[in-house]
């Protein structure tokens, strides 16, 4: 009798001297794998994993040896994406290789034939994301839905330093989810299980040995949960952490586990491509240090040298929270990682006598910080924390858009940790007074024929104006034209100007006019009381939510026009006047309609505020309830009837 898969890990796990190529059942799959049709606990799903799994040991107490094994079943022709595969690896200091890599794609013919045809070497490509990461791509052959894809690999890193966390949960559906992980007998061992209430974890510990087990797990994508910060702190999961240890690559590195987060403070004081960093020598900046000592106030000194700063360094894309090869170095070449620009800022500031200091942050797409556990690794960045007259700056010198006085978009309702002289303390950045505002004015009016035409000004503040600074710079065309790619109809924008575009403190102002044909039926047009609002389609539909829900800000929108109404027409019906406020306050609505009958105009106001702007998974239902009412009213119509 063929033993069953948790016996044959149990195998795995207690034989060390394991490869890739052992697993047993690599391009065997079951019968019942074969002629699945639907994933039981998902029907709409284009594919599913079967299986994935993996197991993680050493064999000399230094490099970390992962094996990995993983079978999809593709169900319906939406599901075909699935076999496009990608498998990251760092790639700094061959820190780790992929090997022993194999895949299949398993076909049932319609006689019942089965066939498998092997992916050829030649169709793993290997690129290079960054001076630290790589990644292998490849594409199965002859995939339809029916299809089942599988591939396994072996990755050998220098040492347990590379020992990650594992996520149980995928962007589709997952039917079994397998970790072993033996760990070697010196170190210091935390996980933790992350899971929903409802979601059935085994977990099997024995000495210096954990297997974790997780099966039916819905998928989880930002496409259907959006305003999803990192997948990782809502994906079903093992959190991993691990001790200092005796590993000659770990030696230097700042990711120890640490008893206390004053005693990581400490540490990094004296870390070379941090602390010490602060009061290291730069060449060649004499004249602005100069010129800064003789600016009136403190708030002008860091205005200008974050200017500078963002004016003369480039960033290269990576995410570091040091300096790898000194700040002196980094500002001789003009480019950096964000640790490079961000300590050359911090030692800048310092200089000219601010009171700063190193903001260690863990960036919204990288994870919440958990902060039981004293660990530099939670975080991905260092920003400069300044501090004038009692109120803190939080600054990014890689951030072109942001101005002083408003926090990083990226860090709105995490957690920092602000390292300083003392002992360091963590800082829950929140916006507060800083919010997303836009204010649009129209001054319209509806032809004969039925066309509604006339002229936008939009005033964004705040947020507003950074994202859409941001957006303007990344593609100038793209921007012009969101509004007509965020509408199907024949809506058309001519004479389209920004003003203030190099100015961060200002609003952005866009103008332009406009023009579109109204939907209508018979006698009858109608006009739609929701245009560049930026609200046009309700993002909160699905009945599940897996994820928090982070906006970052507070949002206050205001709108009013003015529509001018032809002689053959008369107004059939306007949307009742009415103030939309829900009991929590999170979310407030306004709006009112008048028509003047002597100017023969529709006068109309919409006010909405959205007070909340961190909702917890548990909250979805009543959001989407928010969200519901608010788009049933947006999309409500002005009613025009033709003069008999």
């Amino acid at each position: 009798m063929k033993k069953s898969l948790l016996a044959v890990f149990f195998f795995l796990f207690n034989n060390s001297a394991v490869h890739a190529q052992d697993y047993p059942d690599f391009g065997l799959p079951s019968k019942e794998e074969l002629a699945l049709k639907e994933c039981s606990f998902d029907k709409d799903a284009g594919a599913v994993v079967l299986m994935n799994e993996a197991f993680s040991y050493s064999e000399d107490n230094l490099q970390l040896i992962t094996t990995h094994h993983v079978r999809i079943k593709i169900l319906k022709q939406s599901g075909i994406k699935a076999a496009n595969i990608t498998i990251p690896f760092y790639r700094i200091d061959y820190f780790e290789r992929i090997i022993h890599l194999e895949a299949v794609t398993i076909n049932v013919g319609d006689d019942g034939k089965i066939s498998a045809q092997q992916v050829s070497k030649k169709s793993f490509y290997t690129t290079k994301i960054n001076d630290i990461l790589g990644q292998i791509n490849f594409t199965f052959p002859e995939v339809k839905p029916g299809s089942i894809v599988e591939y396994q690999y072996q990755s050998i890193m220098k040492s347990y330093w590379g020992l990650s966390d594992w996520y149980f949960q995928e962007e589709i559906p997952v039917i079994a989810s397998r970790y072993h992980l033996k760990m070697i007998s010196d170190k210091l061992f935390n996980y933790q299980v992350i899971k929903n209430e409802g979601m059935q974890v085994t977990v099997l510990p024995e000495t210096n040995k954990i297997f974790f087990e997780m099966r039916d797990i819905p998928g989880l994508s930002s496409s259907s949960e959006p305003y999803m910060d990192a997948k990782s702190d809502n994906i079903q999961r093992v959190n991993i952490q691990i001790g200092d240890y005796n590993s000659r690559w770990s030696s230097g590195q700042i990711g120890t586990l640490h008893s206390t987060w004053p005693m990581l403070n400490s540490r990094l004081l004296f870390q070379k491509g941090l602390g010490l960093q602060i009061m290291a020598t730069i060449s060649g900046v004499d004249s602005l240090l100069e010129k800064v000592k003789s600016l009136p106030s403190e708030m002008e000194k860091m205005t200008t040298i974050y200017d500078y700063v963002r004016s003369n360094m480039n960033w290269n894309n990576i995410y570091r929270k040091f300096s790898a090869d000194g700040v002196n170095d980094a500002w001789q070449k003009h480019t950096g990682s964000s640790g490079d620009i961000n300590m050359i800022l911090i030692n800048l500031l310092n200089k000219a006598k601010l009171k700063v200091y190193p903001l260690l942050v863990s960036q919204r797409f990288n994870g919440k910080v958990d902060t039981t556990y004293a660990y530099a690794d939670q975080f991905n960045s260092v920003f400069a924390c300044v501090e004038i007259k009692g109120r803190r700056y939080i600054i990014d010198g890689t951030d072109k858009y942001t101005p002083v006085n408003y926090f990083p978009e990226s860090i709105l309702n995490t957690t920092t940790f602000l390292i300083d002289r003392l002992s360091g303390e963590l800082i829950n950045v929140t916006a507060d007074e800083m919010s997303f505002q836009l204010h649009i004015d129209l001054d319209a009016q509806v032809t004969n024929d039925g066309l509604i035409k006339g002229n936008a000004v939009i005033n964004n503040q705040g947020y507003a104006a950074i994202m859409k600074y941001r957006e303007y710079e990344k593609d100038t065309a793209k921007f012009r034209d969101r509004y007509v790619q965020q509408k199907d109809n024949t809506l058309e924008i001519s004479s389209f100007s920004l003003q203030h575009t190099t100015i961060d403190s200002l609003p952005l102002v866009e103008k332009f006019d406009f023009s579109s044909n109204l939907n209508g039926t018979g006698d009858y047009k109608f006009i739609p009381t929701n245009l560049f609002t930026e609200l046009e389609k309700n993002p909160f539909i699905s009945d599940k939510r897996f994820s928090d829900i982070n906006f970052g800000y507070n949002r206050n929108i205001n709108f009013t026009a003015v529509i001018k109404i032809p002689e053959g027409f008369i107004v059939d019906g306007l949307p009742a006047n009415l103030t939309l406020a829900f009991p929590e306050k999170d979310i407030n609505l306004s709006r009112q309609f008048n028509f003047n009958k002597s100017t023969n105009t529709i006068n109309y106001t919409l006010k909405i505020d959205f007070n909340k702007n961190l909702y917890k998974a548990s909250e979805y239902s009543l959001l989407k309830d928010r969200y519901k009412k608010i788009f049933n009213l947006l999309e409500e119509k002005i009613v025009l009837k033709k003069k008999l």
